[in-house]
């Protein structure tokens, strides 16, 4: 993230003006639908089922639905210790009769039979803390438009993967502009782009150095899928690493000497490369690019002008200039950054919710979490963020006319103090894979049901 947390940079003049944080609290909660799955799928079975009750495959209920009970044993367990936590039990109410038919109606719609044994279609439940989990990393399976009648949808993403390339990240070191660093980080991501088929360059121009006045080289990344496509959607991460860590909430003395950019940096670049396996297999109606800007922070303590978002503006203007018999168009984008943090809870960005041309992209992807379950999607503004983030969007959306959304966690870990941020505390432990693969999620299906 670019922005510091007591000056901005003004868009047009680049002058600095006074800019408070935001905030973020834990929601807590649970959508509860697996468990409701659970339940209807026990009921229509033909035996009651009490929250004591701890029934594994090993037991499997009597009756023509033995082949779908390895898939609906793996939540018992867990619903039964979450259903004693709460001191409640729904699980035979008469008001889910209906839902239960319409399990069962579905269930035979699928052609379940007692002949064969079916395959879970993937993690079934979700561990006692989903927040700080990093061993699943899946939402879960719950139901969606995005599925077939009867076919439960599972996060297909990987966690211990997309958290493999974050750390594989982490491993080059601070990756800051013009740096051996990030000309290794290019390369590496220029070769696992390529070898699973996306079409690769690099956005190339040079920038004066804040303190010496030195050239400096800068390069954005862009990864293009389904190039035959003219109207496409932007994915856009920044992969460099502020210079030092400075943030002004923390004492000098504990903020460290080293940036390291796990979250602030690493996690939209690991998270794209972990889309990057299934993108390939998307059929939707957009081309898909991936973005990767430079010089997104190259900022330093004492410049009297900070100048942010250099790679983005760049690309945004050169996008706004280009010839009209350029085809192509992104009539929507969004912006990836800090979404690997263990306690992840996205708030819907104010500009993003604001701006009446991305409005509807940001509505369209909280949807789409709201649809798989995905509660880390929190669909409001932050009631006590007063001023909007300040990241990559604003050059995409202002000079280069791209309707862009916002998807951050900001907070970092907890407010006020924000204590991991541009510190040197913004390490692989800090993150979580399972946070990773959720938002990877929401992007997924939205890049395959965007209208």
């Amino acid at each position: 993230m670019g922005h510091d947390i007591r000056w901005q940079v003004r868009l047009a003049s680049h002058e600095p003006y006074p800019q408070r944080g935001c905030v973020c609290t834990d929601c807590g909660g649970c959508s509860g639908y697996e468990h409701v799955v659970t339940r209807n799928a026990a009921l229509v079975a033909g035996w009651a089922w009490s929250a004591g009750d701890t029934r594994s495959a090993a037991s499997p209920p009597t009756g023509d639905f033995s082949a779908v009970w390895p898939a609906i044993a793996g939540t018992m367990t867990w619903h039964a210790r979450a259903s004693r936590q709460k001191k409640k039990d729904d699980l035979t109410m008469p008001g889910n009769l209906c839902s239960s038919i319409l399990v069962a109606c579905l269930l035979f719609a699928c052609g379940c039979n007692t002949s064969h044994t079916a395959e879970p279609r993937g993690k079934v439940g979700r561990p006692a803390n989903p927040r700080s989990s990093d061993e699943v990393g899946q939402a879960g399976v719950v139901p969606s438009q995005f599925a077939a009648a009867g076919s439960p949808l599972a996060n297909p993403l990987q966690p211990q993967r997309a958290m493999r390339y974050l750390q594989q990240i982490c491993q080059l070191g601070p990756r800051v502009t013009g740096s051996a660093a990030m000309a290794a980080q290019q390369e590496l991501l220029v070769n696992h782009f390529e070898q699973l088929g996306g079409q690769v360059h690099l956005q190339r121009f040079r920038i004066r150095h804040p303190l010496t006045t030195n050239p400096v080289p800068v390069a954005n990344l862009i990864v293009q899928w389904h190039p035959e496509m003219d109207r496409r959607i932007l994915l856009c991460a920044h992969y460099d690493t502020r210079p030092q860590a400075d943030n002004p909430q923390v004492a000098a003395a504990l903020r460290g000497q080293v940036f390291l950019g796990a979250n602030d940096g690493a996690s939209g670049v690991a998270l794209l490369m972990e889309l990057a396996h299934f993108v390939p297999q998307v059929a939707g109606n957009y081309g898909v690019d991936f973005l990767l800007v430079d010089a997104e922070e190259f900022v330093f303590p004492g410049t009297k002008k900070q100048r942010y978002f250099i790679g983005s503006e760049y690309f945004a203007r050169n996008y706004a200039a280009r010839p009209e018999a350029v085809s192509y168009s992104y009539p929507k984008a969004a912006v990836l950054d800090m979404i690997g943090d263990r306690e992840l809870q996205i708030y819907q960005d104010r500009n993003s919710i604001w701006w009446r041309d991305t409005r509807p992209v940001t509505r369209e992807i909280w949807d789409v979490a709201r649809r798989l379950g995905v509660k880390e999607f929190i669909p409001r503004t932050h009631p006590r963020m007063k001023q909007p983030i300040q990241d990559d969007h604003l050059m995409l959306r202002n000079v280069g006319k791209i309707p862009t959304c916002e998807i951050i966690d900001f907070d970092y870990p907890k407010f006020p103090l924000n204590r991991y941020w541009h510190t040197d505390q913004d390490t692989p432990d800090k993150c979580s894979g399972a946070s990773l693969v959720k938002v990877g999620w929401v992007i997924l299906e939205w890049l395959k049901t965007a209208a």
